[in-house]
């Protein structure tokens, strides 16, 4: 994807290609490997970080990347995080969400963990980093939602479509 937008972002996501890789269980990323595609990532954290995106999160397959990253707002601050081979190690207590998605068309009300604690891959300077953490809140929901995309699962799976009327 050259340049990511919103309506570019919903036409790969109806286009064929898109369609599939959507669906699809994303590979754990090989950290050497990642240094060579780190414009897909730059453009990504360029998204979420614009204000007019109204983006809290963005996934590598929503740009046609068949690799398990994802950036996220995250904290107080809102500050751009990488989350790079996440995993979800457990889950407290569930709370319904009304979510939206740059992949799909209508809303969904999704039934989310209220508290999850999570470890994932960043970059700290120019040191891989492991981080071990427990997120609440909106973190935990964004970090729930794009963890689903590299899972192969949107929403419209996992909860259920609001339909206009």
């Amino acid at each position: 994807m050259d340049k990511i937008t919103k309506s570019a972002l919903m036409a790969y996501a109806l286009s064929d290609e898109g369609a599939k890789l959507l669906v699809t269980k994303m590979p754990e990323v090989n950290l050497d490997t990642l240094m060579i595609c780190q414009e897909n990532l730059l453009k990504a954290i360029e998204f979420v970080k614009n204000p007019e995106n109204n983006a809290a999160g963005l996934a590598a397959p929503q740009i046609g990347v068949a690799e398990s990253w994802f950036v996220m707002k995250h904290g107080r601050d809102q500050s751009v995080v990488t989350v790079i081979n996440p995993v979800i190690k457990g889950c407290m207590g569930s709370k319904q969400h009304v979510e939206s998605c740059f992949s799909e068309l209508l809303p969904a009300r999704v039934k989310r963990s209220k508290t999850v604690t999570v470890s994932y891959t960043t970059l700290s300077g120019q040191v891989w980093c492991r981080i071990f953490e427990t997120l609440d809140g909106l973190d935990a929901q964004v970090f729930q939602h794009e963890y689903d995309h590299l899972q192969g699962i949107l929403i419209a799976k996992r909860g259920e479509v609001i339909k206009k009327e």
